[in-house]
């Protein structure tokens, strides 16, 4: 009836869509899963979406991986969605835990991790931030 996909066995599974893709993810725990264009938006209207601590990372991502604002803010609205998908608060705490010269992230909430890249579809000019999240059971990149 919420749109979610279910499976019987209790497995956890999230999907989510970006025109004409969809990134699928399934496991034994809840797992969460987000794709969006990278989209540009003015640094107020991010500041609206994500509020102040999780500006901060969006911040801190962009010192940390040489993203633009509006990439480095589009990862956190990713996680964001992802811990939804869990049942998670929507204040739950974000921390970036790792950051890889390859382009890939490791973002942490609670007892959440979320590993977070960015794409170019081939024949395309336009970036799609993707995030997977799961239980965090000492994740590593």
């Amino acid at each position: 009836p919420n749109g979610k996909p279910e499976v019987l066995d209790g497995r956890g599974v999230s999907a989510s869509h970006a025109h004409d893709l969809t990134l699928a993810v399934a496991g034994r725990d809840p797992v969460g899963c987000d794709i969006e264009r990278v989209a540009p938006r003015p640094r107020e209207v991010w500041q609206d979406l994500l509020g102040d601590e999780r500006m901060r990372l969006a911040e801190l991502i962009r010192r940390e991986t040489g993203d633009d604002l509006d990439t480095a803010a589009t990862r956190v609205w990713n996680v964001i969605e992802c811990l939804k998908k869990v049942g998670a608060g929507n204040d739950a705490p974000l921390s970036l835990d790792a950051s890889e010269r390859d382009g890939w992230l490791l973002i942490s909430s609670g007892s959440f991790a979320a590993c977070s890249s960015v794409v170019t579809m081939r024949g395309q000019d336009e970036r799609l931030a993707m995030a997977v999240l799961s239980k965090n059971e000492n994740a590593s990149l």
